[in-house]
């Protein structure tokens, strides 16, 4: 009778022949068997080149017609050795076995293999294992030394298998369609009963688990499964790693790749969940991008079957930072969904804790903000797209990468901030914020309550064509609602504040808006000038102004300095008013002094008023001139060298030398700053200049501002007129005939 892992065998006989003899010895309850020991019993055989067996008496067997009766004896224990190549071979319906030594205790119902290394094949249900270790346990106990505590779920008095060694192996093949698996460890215990399988490793020979050509190391790994077919869990103990062929599905077609995850904590793995979650400084590589967690989910498709785990969504959590190629991320959590319908080959979510920033990164962006959605959409010819969106206060950072060669990038960047969204769209290739943006590029800053960007890739030298598609250029800001721009050094700074501004890098203009409102205008600011006007469109030329038209009326004030008596140096404000449209714009550059480099022209109904003068036309023409070292600097840091007015010219100027006005009215006047002249002209009537006591006419009026104080007046034939002011001297240079009037 033999108590074994099938239960108490009794009434089969065990047949052992050997070649060198047999002792029984009663006393001891032992038979001794030497040389080719074979013994069978049964369907089971087992060879060896000795065997010992020792017996325990348990009282007589009842006599029958069929045998005489006798005394029962009961196998305690049985060791069977072997120094052959092949060692002690054990054979059977649902196990094969060798090694050194083979030992059978009937009290613990166990079978022991031993050896360096020993192997068995052995069969249970819809699998076959192969078994390979310096010792392999079979039967109904613990099997662990030391009284170790088993994984919850396995019982003690369970069927096991119990291997050991450095390492021990098992390898379980399918025996009906499926997919093998192996594992390697210190100590692998199976356990019939449960459906469960432990491995246990060291720093050396780590706990293994391979199949379907993804694999698992750990410290520890448990395998659990409730049918064969369903209901697999697997728990890993840090630290650990585990490797994947992964797939991706999505309407280009399957996508294959690689992926793997290393842990300090656990890993638990559900096959009715589809689910693996990761914990304690969790890292996951996946092709060039690596992802850094406290904790991480993988979510797989419900394919048991596939060759490769298809990923759904991946989680992870705790101090997330994500490095790639073409992207990075930090934050405190990260969702990514891999759809498997529609043009989209992944979602992403990324947020931050509570009070904190996230960040995320796509080439030469940088994006900051509470929480950030990202979607990558292909778009032909094996390139993809990114839109992304972030709600409530947040930054874009665009920071330009040198090209190859160069210290420095040729591109500057720039940083936008805002309080209520923010999205970038790339395909479209356009950025859109919300909610008091601001927006600084170099030493211009924009404010705005809503903004619109838009950018162009282009070829870096020394690229490729992939990698020009990284490379953004900003090309255009549309900013409407409560705008405020800035730019130009702290000294010489312009600003401007509307309800529109639409910048254009391609045609180099920048538009500024007023709002609806009859006094809405938008409004320009340099140094101590103020432009007003329902619309001001600059043309610029190597990002300096250009051109610049004003449209539907506009405004003008200022200051200047004058240039007279004790008031000389002083500032004096000008102002101007007109109903059409007003330019300016820069001029040829000339040679000579007093060479003009810039003109401004207003037309409609123009006022002009500065200090005691007060000029009225249709239109006005100012020519403008560097400023010079003398005090007097004008509108855009320039001085005024002359002005025309021309259509229902009139002037009004204070003559503090006599401390009268003198006015002026004809179809045309220009004034000269540097000659200090000013010319009233008619064509169709006569001109007139006038103060409190005279009244000059004709068709050319001249009035010179000199210490002279000439007046020339002009008549349709061309006789000429010269007056001097009373109480002028003649000039000691002159002959005093020069002096009288000529008719």
């Amino acid at each position: 009778k033999a108590e074994g892992e099938k239960g108490t065998r009794s009434g089969e006989h065990i047949v052992v022949t050997c070649e060198g003899g047999m002792v029984f010895d009663r006393r001891e309850s032992r038979a001794t068997f030497e040389k080719n020991v074979v013994a069978t019993q049964g369907r089971d055989s087992v060879r060896g080149d000795s065997m010992i067996v020792e017996f325990e008496s348990t009282g007589r067997e009842p006599s029958g017609t069929a045998k005489p009766a006798g005394e029962l004896m009961t196998l305690r224990r049985v060791i069977i050795r072997s120094e052959r190549k092949d060692g002690v071979v054990a054979r059977g319906p649902d196990r094969d076995g060798s090694g050194d030594r083979l030992e059978y205790d009937g009290r613990a119902g166990l079978v022991i293999f031993s050896g360096s290394p020993c192997r068995t094949v052995q069969k249970s249900g819809k699998q076959t294992y192969r078994l390979e270790g310096s010792e392999i346990r079979f039967g109904r106990s613990r099997l662990i030394a030391g009284g170790g505590t088993l994984p919850a779920g396995m019982a003690a008095d369970s069927q096991k298998m119990l291997i050991t060694g450095a390492p021990a192996r098992a390898v379980s093949v399918p025996t009906e369609a499926g997919q093998s698996s192996s594992l390697a460890g210190r100590r692998i215990l199976f356990d019939r009963d449960s459906r469960m399988i432990w491995i246990r490793g060291d720093e050396k020979f780590p706990a293994q688990g391979e199949q379907k050509k993804n694999r698992m190391t750990a410290a520890e790994i448990q395998f659990s499964q409730k049918t064969d077919t369903r209901g697999e869990k697997i728990v890993g103990r840090g630290p650990g790693r585990l490797e994947m062929n992964t797939r991706r599905t999505d309407a280009q077609g399957t996508h294959t790749g690689t992926a793997a995850v290393s842990f300090a904590g656990d890993v638990t793995y559900s096959s009715e969940e589809h689910q693996a979650r990761f914990t304690g400084g969790v890292k996951l590589v996946d092709g060039t991008t690596t992802s850094r967690s406290q904790t991480l989910t993988v979510e797989f498709s419900e394919d048991a079957a596939a060759d490769r785990m298809e990923i759904k969504q991946i989680v992870a959590a705790g101090d997330v930072v994500v490095t790639g190629e073409k992207r990075s991320a930090s934050g405190e959590k990260l969702i990514y969904d891999y759809p498997s319908t529609g043009p989209d080959v992944l979602v992403a979510t990324l947020t931050a804790k509570p009070g904190k920033m996230c960040e995320m990164r796509a080439s030469e962006l940088l994006a900051r903000s509470a929480r950030i959605d990202m979607v990558e959409t292909r778009t032909g010819e094996g390139r993809t797209a990114i839109r992304a969106k972030s709600e409530g206060r947040g930054a874009l950072f665009h920071q330009p990468k040198p090209d190859p060669g160069d210290t420095k990038p040729r591109r500057e960047g720039f940083e936008v901030h805002y309080e209520q969204s923010g999205s970038y769209d790339e395909a479209a290739r356009k950025a859109v914020f919300e909610g008091n943006v601001r927006v600084k590029r170099g030493d211009m800053d924009l404010d705005a309550r809503h903004v619109v960007m838009d950018f162009t890739k282009e070829k870096s030298e020394g690229t490729e064509e992939r990698e020009a598609a990284e490379r953004l250029k900003l090309v255009g800001i549309t900013a409407t609602d409560d705008v405020r721009y800035a730019s130009g050094p702290a000294d010489n700074r312009i600003q401007a504040t509307g309800e529109k501004l639409v910048w254009d890098r391609r045609k180099d203009t920048a538009e500024i808006r007023g709002g609806t409102g009859p006094k809405d205008f938008a409004r320009v600011v340099r140094d101590e000038s103020e432009l007003e006007a329902p619309v001001i469109l600059a043309f610029l030329k190597d990002g300096k102004l250009d051109r610049a038209v004003a449209t539907g009326g506009g405004h003008m004030t200022g200051r200047t300095r004058s240039r007279k008596g004790t008031d000389k140096g002083k500032p004096r404000e000008f102002d101007v008013t007109w109903t059409g449209e007003g330019v300016y714009e820069t001029l040829e550059p000339g040679s000579g002094t007093g060479v003009p480099t810039a003109m401004i022209r207003v037309e409609g109904s123009v006022r002009a008023v500065s200090g005691d003068a007060d000029v009225s036309a249709d239109l006005v023409r100012v020519y403008l001139g560097p400023e010079s070292e003398t005090p007097g600097a004008g509108t855009l840091r320039q001085e005024v060298r002359s002005a025309v007015a021309t259509g229902n010219a009139r002037a009004k100027m204070f003559m503090p030398e006599g401390n009268y006005y003198r006015h002026a009215k004809g179809d045309s006047l220009e004034w000269d700053r540097l000659e200090r002249r000013m010319v009233v002209m008619s064509k169709t009537g006569d001109a007139v200049v006038w103060d409190n006591s005279n009244e000059w006419t004709g068709r050319r009026l001249v009035v010179n501002r000199t210490a002279e104080g000439r007046i020339e007046a002009e008549s349709t034939s061309g006789r000429r007129i010269v007056f001097y002011d009373e109480g002028m001297p003649p000039s000691p240079s002159k002959d005093a005939r020069e002096w009288k009037p000529i008719y």
